[in-house]
């Protein structure tokens, strides 16, 4: 039966005695945390354990048990070699002493001298069993431990311990879980493995911290159910999760605060790609008297500052030609943080990634990871834009297409077509009888015609009054008229019918009478055309008839052409009124 990754993890973790541990460069809580736990686990099982982090170990990561034992270079143990060219002269005897604690390696050669030429001097391997390499995603990340030693990585068995989606599988025994939280989580059953009592308060705070920092304090979309038995667990072995609290979260020196202030005050944002970044100079940490280590958290701010944003990228220039890029993610982002590290070799979580750019200044990096992913964002609004829109309708009221927003009154009012249907044959009626007049104007808008009523006028007498006296009283000549002339707004697409008011009481003798919308004819004109006075029709309006005692009925006489008749302007029509007045005023000045 094949053993599973953990169970091979176990086995060759219990034969080796040397042992190296080691962790990408830039240090996080996770990588820190899994590396003291380790190292605090194998020396208490024994083992001669090496523990290196090749970065300076950031502020807030100092308060963790055993940080100082971590080695920031690489100096293990290995063999000296000491090589002469023996091609020309062979050696007779090969013999050595120790005098004043110095080692003397005697030559004696069979013929002739050996010259200092032909002696050089190397390392040997390190005497190490097996290397552990702790959450990093691949040889890389580990940065000149790794390139410098190359071939000690080839002739020792690595374990490969990590979470991380890109993890490339570099070692003999790969245990990488893509569903845990951090890499202190994949290591507690681990230890558990070697005994439950290794777990003591030092050890579970350690691997609190890791799981605290990854998850952003259980923050991250990435937390699951797991994580939060595992802290649980931890808590309950007895790690101080208010300190990991109070020195990660709640800790900050000025010069970080500084730093910080800089970061927030250069957010920039990208509206089509939902991405906020930021950049930081050499300069900035220069003024600020900060470390790279100190931007730690700055992401997750930012990330929380600008909620409408999927990617966050904090770009900062560590050297010359030397720019970081430090993304996070949201889970609803496109793009994701693992996918936009990829673009540029680097690699990480799709929540959390990073990668580096060289031989770039910080403005160039900028530009080219902004036109990067907008080529490769551009090709999935392609796609998006192929995509069948409904067409939104437009808007009708219960008569037909809604009214336009503005109407020009002067263009409709040449538009219309106006019918004006004629009253009914005037009856005369005594002196003192007073009449309404109603005219129905038929406008055609669109297809439909609507009728449109007027608003009764109010009653005014048209005749003079007569006294019962010899003597026949003359009507006074008045001031000649105005003609007032009034504007009809009516939208072109409103097809509403208009509602005749309500009759209106009528007025005393003398006040003006409106014949329609456009015209008002003052009292004087009203007197002379209006002797006979024209009655209204009998189904709609009342005849109020006032007659004189033994004076017979006037015969009715045709209609006035006070009426508007259909394909008449106005001037002609004021024209015909003035003209039908004068013959009127003529005459009644003729009867005897």
């Amino acid at each position: 039966m094949e053993l599973s990754p953990k169970q091979q993890a176990i086995d060759l973790i219990g034969q080796a005695k040397k042992i190296l541990l080691i962790t990408h460069v830039q240090p996080d809580g996770d990588s820190l945390g899994s590396l003291l736990a380790t190292y605090m686990t194998l020396k208490n099982l024994g083992k001669q354990i090496t523990a290196v982090c090749q970065d300076k170990v950031p502020e807030a990561f100092k308060f963790l048990p055993t940080i100082t034992d971590i080695a920031t270079k690489f100096e293990g143990s290995r063999d000296f070699i000491v090589s002469l060219d023996i091609s020309n002269t062979p050696v007779d005897k090969l013999k050595y002493n120790v005098e004043d604690n110095k080692l003397n390696i005697i030559l004696t050669p069979e013929e002739s001298n050996i010259k200092k030429e032909q002696v050089s001097f190397n390392y040997g391997n390190y005497n190490f069993d097996l290397i552990i390499v702790l959450d990093s995603p691949d040889l890389d990340r580990l940065g000149t431990l790794f390139s410098e030693n190359t071939e000690m990585f080839y002739n020792t068995p690595v374990v490969n311990v990590d979470h991380h989606a890109g993890n490339e599988n570099f070692g003999q025994v790969n245990l990488v879980d893509l569903t845990a939280t951090s890499t202190c989580e994949i290591l507690v059953s681990v230890i558990e493995s070697f005994g439950q009592n290794l777990i003591n308060k030092e050890v579970a705070t350690c691997l609190l911290a890791g799981i605290i920092t990854d998850t952003n304090s259980f923050q991250n979309t990435n937390t699951t159910p797991k994580s939060f038995t595992v802290a649980a667990q931890l808590v309950a072995a007895g790690a101080s999760q208010q300190d990991i609290i109070k020195h990660i979260y709640k800790t900050k020196p000025v010069s970080q605060l500084k730093l910080w202030g800089k970061v927030l005050s250069s957010i920039s944002y990208e509206p089509e790609l939902k991405l906020a970044y930021s950049e930081v100079s050499k300069a900035d940490f220069e003024s600020a008297k900060a470390t790279h280590d100190e931007l730690t958290g700055v992401l997750d701010e930012l990330l929380s500052s600008v909620p409408e944003a999927n990617i966050i990228i904090l770009f900062s220039q560590k050297g010359e030609g030397e720019i970081n890029l430090s993304i996070r993610s949201s889970k609803d982002a496109e793009f994701d943080a693992l996918r936009v590290a990829q673009l540029f070799g680097g690699g990480g979580h799709p929540q959390a990634a990073g990668a580096q750019i060289k031989g770039h200044s910080l403005k160039e990096a900028i530009e080219k990871v902004l036109a990067k992913l907008q080529e490769e964002l551009g090709i999935a609004k392609t796609k998006e834009n192929q995509t069948f829109t409904a067409p939104v309708p437009k808007a009708e009221t219960p008569f037909g297409p809604a009214p336009k927003s503005s109407v020009n009154i002067q263009d409709e009012e040449r538009k219309l077509k106006t019918e004006v249907k004629p009253a009914p044959a005037p009856q005369t009626e005594p002196e003192e009888s007073t009449t309404k007049e109603t005219a129905i104007e038929t406008v055609e808008i669109g297809s439909e015609p609507i009728a449109k009523t007027e608003t009764p006028t109010s009653p005014t007498p048209k005749i003079a009054i007569m006294t019962m006296s010899d003597e026949k009283e003359e009507p006074k000549p008045e001031p000649t008229p105005k003609i007032e002339q009034k504007e009809i707004s009516t939208p072109k697409e409103t097809q509403e019918e208009v509602k005749p008011e309500t009759e209106k009481p009528e007025s005393p003798i003398g006040k003006e009478i409106e014949v329609s919308k456009e015209i008002e004819v003052s009292k004087e004109i009203k007197k002379t055309l209006g002797e006979e006075e024209e009655k209204p029709p009998k189904e709609n309006l009342p005849i109020r008839s006032q007659t004189q005692a033994g004076k017979p009925e006037p015969k009715p006489e045709p209609a006035s052409p006070i009426t508007r008749q259909p394909g008449i302007d106005l001037d002609t029509w004021v024209a015909q009124l003035a003209k039908h007045g004068e013959e009127t005023k003529a005459k009644h000045e003729n009867k005897p």
